[in-house]
Formats: C-alpha cells, sequence, structure tokens
C-alpha cells in the first residue's frame, strides 16, 4: 500500500518509521480546583465546565451545552441552587479579554452523599458514562473524611475519566500539598491543572 500523501517513510536496518506532518490532536483535560468554603469553587468549576463544552461544540445552544456537565454534589445538593443564576465570565479571545453573562442551565445534578464506599463511586462512574456527559464536576472532595479507599477510587475515577477521553473537573478544599500524592500525581501528569487559593469571602465579608 503506498504511503499518504505528504508522508515519508524512513528504512534504517530491519524497522520501519513514517514520518508524517504533525496533526494537533485535543487534550483531555483533568483540573483541580483549590480553595476554602466561600471562594467560589463550585460555580467557577460550572462556569469553566460550560466554557470547554460550549467552545467544542460552537454550533449547540446553551441547553445542549448544560445538559452534557454532570456534577457529583456532595455538599446538601448545593450546586443545584446554581441553576438559574447569571453569572459575569471572562474569556480571553484572541489576545484579548472578552466578557458576557452566563445563565448556569439545568446540568446534569448526581447527588452524591455517604456512605462513600467502592461500590457506590464505580456506580457514579457507570452512570455517568450512561448519561453521555462530557464533563463531569467532582464537587468539594476532602469535605468529609477520607480514607485509602476513597482516594484509590477518585485515583480509578481520573484514570477511567481519561480512558473514555472525557474532561474532569475536581474542586476541593485541599492545598495542592496537602491532597493524596497519588492523586496530585494523576491530575498533574500530562494535563491542565489550575489549583485556586482564594480567601473565604465570606470571612472577609
Amino acid at each position: 500500500m503506498a504511503p499518504p500523501r505528504n508522508t515519508l517513510t524512513a528504512a534504517t536496518g530491519p524497522r520501519r518509521f513514517q514520518i508524517a506532518p504533525a496533526v494537533r490532536r485535543a487534550v483531555v483535560l483533568k483540573i483541580g480546583i483549590s480553595g476554602p468554603s466561600g471562594s467560589g469553587k463550585t460555580t467557577s468549576a460550572v462556569l469553566l465546565a460550560y466554557g470547554l463544552v460550549s467552545g467544542a461544540h460552537p454550533d449547540w445552544t446553551p441547553e445542549e451545552c448544560w445538559a452534557k456537565i454532570a456534577v457529583a454534589d456532595t455538599e446538601n445538593r448545593s450546586a443545584a441552587y446554581l441553576v438559574g443564576r447569571t453569572f459575569l465570565s471572562s474569556a480571553l479571545v484572541d489576545g484579548k479579554v472578552a466578557e458576557r453573562h452566563v445563565t448556569v442551565g439545568e446540568f446534569l445534578h448526581v447527588p452524591f452523599e455517604p456512605p462513600y464506599d467502592p461500590e457506590t463511586w464505580i456506580d457514579l462512574i457507570r452512570q455517568v458514562e450512561m448519561s453521555g456527559a462530557e464533563v463531569l464536576v467532582l464537587d468539594d472532595f476532602g469535605a468529609h473524611k477520607s480514607s485509602e479507599w476513597a482516594e484509590e477510587r477518585l485515583f480509578h475515577l481520573i484514570d477511567q475519566r481519561y480512558s473514555a477521553r472525557k474532561t474532569l473537573i475536581v474542586t476541593t478544599n485541599m492545598t495542592l500539598q496537602e491532597l493524596p500524592a497519588r492523586v496530585k500525581s494523576r491530575l498533574a501528569s500530562g494535563s491542565v491543572v489550575n489549583f485556586a487559593n482564594i480567601p473565604d469571602r465570606r470571612l472577609a465579608s
């Protein structure tokens, strides 16, 4: 079979190498947002998820974009209260800061409540996949007492989302130094990771 156009095939002994123009591929994002209670982690994660989905599908309506975002909520269903609220969102477009108002639509809300046993994590992974969500937000990891198996499940969740080439956003009140070593390593490897340590706005007011 003839090699593709603009492709060179070089033979060095028994091995053959295909040399072709580089093709840009989409990066699978694993993003961490760290900050204390009241710093806006959940709001930032949800707006970031919407920006990622709407940017990947510019022809979709806002409703279609929101329907592809799942939020696993560990904080007494608090994430659901964001629906219908409007926020000023900023983005860098062609080197310039562009601002627009974004109203949070009906994303897929997943109450993720104790007990956090291994089967619960497995069910979460399976059902989020079945929902077709492109972005999963795991909200407030570490808000409840953690354990080695919980950390192991989060490690597995990160790997599973990466294998499925789906974005995962994790919010936590833990600092980068406090995150379990394996989780920190997996979030940081080959991904864009943002840790925003913002003062608690409730204490400042």
